[in-house]
């Protein structure tokens, strides 16, 4: 398990490194709606793998930093679950963000997210994204998501 955390880390951060020649179109200005959506791409760290869809939406309040929501439903197969979740997200460095989340279900977990976005063109980019929750009732997730950014 600890070698697939580790592989996956080292795949998207070296693949992530050289996949952006411009940094002056990345659209992170104030204003800058986002949009992002999954469908079964997560990996959940753990022996079961859930069906998940996942949507959301932010919005840049300052240059660089998003605030912003996700509804996730997430079917185990012997039951369901859906939440709502509450996101502030900040670029660091061109393209690589850190964020923080909370869960406003039953179990109010907070959780932290590491990701980077690899631009397919302007707008649209795909999201690798690691997210570790601080809750003994969520596993960590390594997750592609697809974003547009208006």
């Amino acid at each position: 398990m600890k070698n697939l955390i580790l592989f996956s880390f080292l795949f998207f951060t070296s693949f992530n490194l050289f996949s952006q020649d411009e940094v002056d179109s990345v659209p992170f200005s104030s204003g800058t709606i986002y949009l992002n959506g999954s469908s079964g791409f997560n990996l959940f760290l753990s022996d079961d793998l859930p069906k998940l869809l996942q949507v959301g939406m932010g919005y840049f309040v300052a240059d660089n930093f998003m605030l912003g929501a996700n509804f996730q439903y997430v079917d185990f197969g012997q039951g369901s679950d859906s939440s709502l979740e509450l996101e502030a997200r900040y670029y660091v460095i061109s393209n690589l963000f850190g964020g923080l989340s909370y869960q406003l279900d039953d179990r109010k977990i907070f959780s932290f997210a590491l990701g980077y976005n690899i631009f397919l063109s302007k707008t649209v980019s795909l999201e690798p994204v690691f997210e570790y929750p601080f809750s003994d009732f969520s596993d960590p997730t390594l997750g592609i998501r697809i974003s547009a950014f208006f």
